[in-house]
This record gives C-alpha cells, structure tokens and sequence, in this order.
C-alpha cells in the first residue's frame, strides 16, 4: 500500500469513528484503541523464519493460555534478553547478534505479543512487561537490551516489578509518554477532540493508570540499576525529545546521542559500545 493509499484508508477510517463516536463514544473508542494494538506487520509464519532465527533453540513460552515465543543462543549462566519494538520481532537483532555472542552469554530474544510467532491477538506496554515478568520466573534474566516501544515495556517493567537480578539496561530509541503516543495517533486517524477524550478514557482502564501518569520519565525515578540510554538526533519515529524525558530524572542513566542512524539504529561502533557498556 502506498503511503497516499494509506494515508486516505486511515482519514477515512477515521471519520467513520468520529461519526460513530457522535451516537456512542465508548464504542468508537473502544474499536480506535483496538486498532492501535494490532500489529499491522511483524508477524512471521511457520514457512518463513527468518534465517538467523533457525540458529537459536526455538521455544514455546506458555502463560495464561497463550503461546509465547523464544529464541535461545546458549552460552555461559549470564542472560541477556532482547526486547523488541511495534511491529517488529526477534529478528530485528540479527545484525547485533554476532557482538552479543561474541560475550559468551546466553542470548534470549522473546517475540513480543501479537509479534513474530507469539501469540495473543494485541499489544501493550502493560502486556509486555507482564509476559517478561513471568518469563523471568523461569529464566534469570541479568540484562535487557530493548528498542522502541519495547524500551517503555523495559523500564515499565523493571519499574513496576523491581527484578533483583537485573544488572543493566540498554534502551534504544524509546518513547517515554504515552501522552504522545495518543497525539500522534489521533493526528494520524484525524480524529475529533470528542472522540479522543473517549479514546484517552479507553486508554487509561486499559493501563490502569491516568494517562500523564503513564511516562517513562516518572517510570525511570524507581529504577536503580544502571542504564544506558540511546537516542538518534535523526529519528523520524520517535523524536528525539522522548528520550530527554526519560533521562531527565534518572540517577544511575548513561546517554549516548547518535547521528544518522534512524531509528532502526544499527551501528557497528553503536554495537560494540552496548557490548563494552554491558561487559564493565
């Protein structure tokens, strides 16, 4: 689909929605955040594994009824676990893979829901840090290395669970509120004021927490384990702003500011600088 395609699909769409939301807002809000937590791309079919994925011991992940994948690269009793972002999967670590191996750790990337070859049929932060939490139930987990919206699931996760194993952090190109996330999507479906008091409503009993509550910012003052912060000044996804928030408060934060890399932010210099971060 074309970006102009798109463009008019997602307008039109939402028009439909404020129309609705006129007769009964919840029921709009409730189908627009439904649209925002599914996953339009990252799925990867039983045929079609991406070739760096068939290295890694392949494993079901069973929590609440719903299949989880993950990907394990042995190594020593020292875990690293990858988090990946919106409408991604564990195969976007491919080119940082060979540094992390080259640390003997043991690597496990973990598709995110409605990601990949999990299961569950929608995302969210909330969502993700509790499919982490009961997978380190099972597995330590010593450090996380997470991109995107799954850097928020990161530090939302350490934040509301408080892993005592967790050594460090590495987030990469991160959103910090949801505030904006919100904005940006009602900017794109063009929705009206009306409709997005509802949707905002929608979000937060989905959250469950007030919308300006839910930040990064505020998420990354309960965490002290060290973290590594990485932002490029280039990124047209997230801007480059977010991550200012999040390190604003932050007492045991390193930031690293990259040019040029976009948000996909895949560096060899970058890389081994997360390997030297992680090995101090």
């Amino acid at each position: 689909m074309s970006s102009l395609s798109y463009k008019i699909l997602t307008k039109s769409v939402g028009f439909l929605l404020n129309t609705l939301s006129i007769f009964n807002p919840k029921k709009a809000a409730k189908i627009a955040y439904g649209l925002h937590s599914k996953p339009r791309i990252g799925k990867i079919s039983e045929g079609q594994i991406p070739e760096i994925l068939q290295t890694a011991v392949q494993k079901i992940f069973l929590t609440n009824n719903l299949e989880y994948q993950t990907y394990t690269w042995a190594g020593s009793q020292e875990t690293i676990l990858l988090m990946h972002g919106w409408e991604s999967n564990s195969a976007r670590w491919q080119q940082l893979l060979p540094y992390l191996l080259a640390t003997q750790k043991t690597i496990i990337a973990l598709d995110a829901p409605a990601h990949g070859r999990s299961g569950d049929d929608s995302f969210s932060v909330p969502k993700y840090a509790k499919i982490i939490n009961e997978f380190s139930k099972t597995t330590k987990i010593d450090h996380i290395i997470a991109h995107s919206i799954g850097g928020a699931a990161a530090i939302f996760y350490q934040h509301k669970y408080q892993n005592p194993d967790l050594k460090k952090m590495v987030i990469l190109g991160a959103p910090s509120d949801l505030q904006v996330l919100i904005d940006n999507f009602t900017k794109l479906m063009g929705f009206s004021n009306h409709l997005k008091k509802h949707l905002e409503t929608e979000f937060s009993t989905n959250v469950g927490l007030a919308i300006s509550d839910f930040s990064a910012q505020k998420f990354a003052q309960t965490i002290a384990i060290p973290t590594l912060v990485v932002h490029d000044q280039n990124d047209t996804v997230v801007a480059f702003g977010e991550s200012q928030k999040i390190i604003k408060n932050w007492k045991n934060v390193t930031f690293l500011e990259t040019k040029n890399l976009g948000h996909s932010m895949h560096d060899a210099q970058l890389y081994q600088t997360i390997v030297n971060y992680l090995e101090l």
